[in-house]
């Protein structure tokens, strides 16, 4: 499968404020994972009918999106998401992004620990004390939706840091994309078009960096924030290529 279009927008998304019973509305920071051949059809008839419901399991705490185009699957939790896509009953696809925290120059000092679930029909939301992290399960894919309401105290760019992991590996693609890669050289899927904007609607300059961790890779989103005016939008894109995948046998036992 390949990519067709990709349309890049501001989100602004409603969420309840804490201690009133009203929502508040802030743009959001967007990583998208879409694809090409999407589902015809935008109409909700209920949630039992609706392909695109996301599916809670017993305790509410995890949230599955079962029918991203393509073939793939994702599990949403306060953490992050797993993606997968599985063939002949082994994985070709897993990868984990697991948000771990902001701060500054890297330095993380307001560690994500998630928030409570707030579910909808097609979206969930999970909102911390000083960030919240929206999912929404649509034909064109999952979108993940990260908000930082306040300017982070001390001295550097600000930045948002994300854990990556699993079979793939990633490599920067300039200073605004990573591209994922198999053992094997294929290119699995793309992480890219960094671009950021304050509550002003004005541009702000960003880049990426990439460096080896533990169990696996530390992605930072770093952005000029001096002069903005929070909260920041900060909007990424994730593309499956599925093609080279879908020509891949199952790794060998899984993940």
């Amino acid at each position: 499968l390949e990519v067709s279009f990709i349309r890049m927008y501001p989100l602004f998304s409603p969420f309840p404020s804490r201690g009133t019973g009203g929502a508040v509305f802030w743009p959001c920071l967007l990583a998208l994972v879409t694809f090409a051949n999407t589902a015809s059809g935008n109409k909700t008839l209920n949630r039992e009918n609706d392909a695109w419901a996301l599916i809670a399991s017993a305790d509410g705490a995890s949230f599955q999106a079962p029918h991203i185009p393509g073939g793939c699957r994702a599990s949403i939790t306060a953490s992050g998401f797993e993606l997968v896509q599985e063939r002949d009953g082994g994985r070709v696809l897993a990868e984990w992004f697991t948000v771990h925290g902001h701060g500054r120059d890297g330095n993380i000092s307001a560690p994500w620990t998630g928030g409570e679930p707030i579910p909808g029909d097609r979206s969930v939301w999970f909102q911390g004390e000083r960030m919240a992290v929206h999912y929404e399960h649509s034909p064109q894919g999952l979108r993940q939706n990260f908000t930082v309401f306040m300017r982070p105290p001390g001295e550097g760019e600000l930045s948002i840091s994300l854990d990556l992991e699993g079979d793939h590996r990633a490599t920067l693609e300039g200073t605004d994309g990573l591209r994922f890669s198999d053992h094997e050289g294929n290119t699995t899927f793309d992480y890219r078009d960094l671009r950021c904007w304050d509550a002003a609607q004005k541009p702000l300059k960003a880049h990426m960096e990439l460096v080896d961790a533990d169990h696996g890779q530390r992605l930072s989103l770093f952005v000029d924030d001096a002069d903005a005016l929070y909260p920041i939008t900060i909007v990424l894109t994730v593309i499956i290529g599925l093609r080279s995948i879908q020509e891949r046998a199952p790794m060998d036992g899984g993940l």
